[in-house]
């Protein structure tokens, strides 16, 4: 049989046998330990019980751990009366109600202007070029006005067929078979011979 071990003292084992004289001290404004939700009283042990959670150390973890844990600080939510009618969260709900039926395209443009409602800031406009801005500006006002023109009588179509009007009297008269050409006009030249001087 094996002799018993006997462990050998290094610096490590002293180190970690040695008593900790490490205690945490936290300072906490007045609104966070107002907000801080009050957790349930612990019973107090009777003192023989008490050093034996001392020997274990857990209630000093707990502490500790409890102090700096992440857990949301929440407010506790007031039990509401149902009675009560709140205008505000019956508007937000109809808005929601209303915007769920669009399409999602749609949907989105209705969130995005209620956001902008509410507050938050309008999206950026993507980038244009300058030049299509042109255009665009330009077909914008041909088509108003087109539309001004149109309402006041002077539209495209009146003045283009009166146009087509006029050339086609101009080409008759023009026309040297015209049955019309010297009808109704005085021309002197017409079949004046010249008178020769002798």
């Amino acid at each position: 049989m094996a002799p018993d071990i006997i462990p050998i003292q290094t610096r490590a084992s002293r180190v970690k046998e040695a008593p900790s004289e490490f205690s945490v001290t936290v300072f906490e404004p007045k609104k966070a330990r107002a907000n801080r939700p009050k957790l349930p009283k612990v019973k107090r042990l009777a003192p023989e019980e008490d050093a034996k959670s001392d020997d274990n150390g857990d209630s000093d973890e707990a502490d500790i751990d409890d102090i700096f844990s992440d857990a949301r600080r929440r407010k506790r939510k007031v039990k509401e009366d149902p009675q009560t009618f709140d205008i505000s969260r019956a508007r937000k709900e109809v808005i929601n109600f209303g915007i769920s039926g669009f399409d999602r395209d749609t949907k989105h443009e209705a969130k995005v202007a209620l956001a902008i409602k509410l507050g938050a800031k309008a999206p950026k406009n993507p980038y244009r070029n300058y030049k299509e801005i042109l255009e665009e500006r330009k077909r914008q006002k041909e088509d108003t006005d087109r539309e001004n023109r149109r309402r006041k009588g002077q539209s495209f179509g009146a003045a283009k067929s009166f146009q087509q009007h006029q050339q086609r009297a101009r080409q008759k008269a023009s026309d040297p078979g015209s049955v019309t050409k010297h009808y109704g006009v005085v021309d002197p030249k017409i079949g004046d011979k010249k008178k020769r001087k002798g």
